[in-house]
C-alpha cells in the first residue's frame, strides 16, 4: 500500500515503486524500477529492446516529502543493439534525471527556484546540498536562447536575478512561469540579466502572446 502511495506522490514517469524504507534519520529511500522495455542505441540511434542486464545501482535525491528527505534508488536497464556489430550495450536513461547527476531534475529545478531572493550558500545550508552541486546545476541550466516552441501556454511569467560568488558571473537571470493549475515551471536561465538581453529574448518569440510580468531586474 505504501509503495502505491509513493508511486503517486513521486510524480515520476516510467517507474514502478517496489520498496520503501525509512532511515533512522527519517529519510525515505524509495527503490524503483523502470517500466520501459526499450531504449535508443547510443551508436546507431535506433530503438532497441533486447534486454541485456541491470546496471549498477544509482541513488538520486528527490523533492522532500512532509519535511523528510527522499532518495530514489534505481538500477538502470541495459540493452544490446542487434544492428551494431559487436557494439557495447546501451544503458537506458529515464527523462526525470540527468546522467551522472545525484539529483532528480525536479529537485534541481526546486533548488534553482530556492536561489531566488536568496544566496547559493543559504540554499546549500538549508537543503544540506553541497555548494558545488548547486553551482553545477546553475552551470548546467544556463543557456543563450529560449526554446519558445516547447511552451504552448505561459500564464504568469516571472523574471528574477540570482547573485553568484565574486570572481564568477555577478548575476544570472532566471525565467519561471506559473501555470493555470498553480504549478511553477522553470523556463530558462540566462547569463546576462541586462534589460537589452531580456528584450531580445522576448523578441525571439515566434507568436504574440500576453503574460503578466512580475519583474525583478
Amino acid at each position: 500500500m505504501m509503495e502505491a502511495t509513493f508511486e503517486l506522490l513521486l510524480k515520476l514517469p516510467h517507474i514502478r515503486v517496489i520498496r520503501v524504507e525509512q532511515t533512522n534519520a527519517g529519510a525515505y529511500i524509495v527503490t524503483v524500477e523502470s517500466t520501459l522495455q526499450h531504449t535508443t542505441c547510443h551508436t546507431c540511434k535506433r530503438r532497441i529492446d533486447t534486454f541485456y542486464r541491470l546496471d549498477d545501482g544509482i541513488m538520486l535525491q528527490h523533492l522532500p516529502m512532509c519535511g523528510s528527505k527522499v532518495f530514489i534508488r534505481l538500477q538502470p536497464k541495459r540493452f544490446r543493439c542487434p544492428f551494431c556489430s559487436r557494439g557495447p550495450p546501451t544503458t537506458q536513461e529515464l527523462p526525470w534525471y540527468r546522467p551522472r547527476s545525484q539529483l532528480t531534475k525536479a529537485y534541481e529545478d526546486y533548488l534553482l527556484r530556492q536561489c531566488i531572493n536568496s544566496t547559493v550558500q543559504d540554499v546549500s545550508s538549508k537543503e544540506s546540498v553541497w555548494y558545488a552541486a548547486i553551482e553545477a546545476i546553475i552551470e548546467q541550466y544556463v543557456q543563450t536562447k529560449m526554446e519558445w516552441s516547447v511552451h504552448k501556454t505561459l500564464y504568469i511569467l516571472r523574471i528574477d536575478e540570482i547573485a553568484l560568488p565574486k570572481g564568477h558571473r555577478s548575476y544570472i537571470v532566471i525565467f519561471t512561469a506559473r501555470m493555470r493549475d498553480g504549478t511553477i515551471r522553470l523556463l530558462a536561465v540566462f547569463p546576462d540579466p541586462t534589460k537589452a538581453n531580456v528584450v531580445t529574448i522576448f523578441s525571439e518569440h515566434p507568436l504574440s502572446f500576453t503574460a503578466n510580468r512580475d519583474r525583478h531586474l
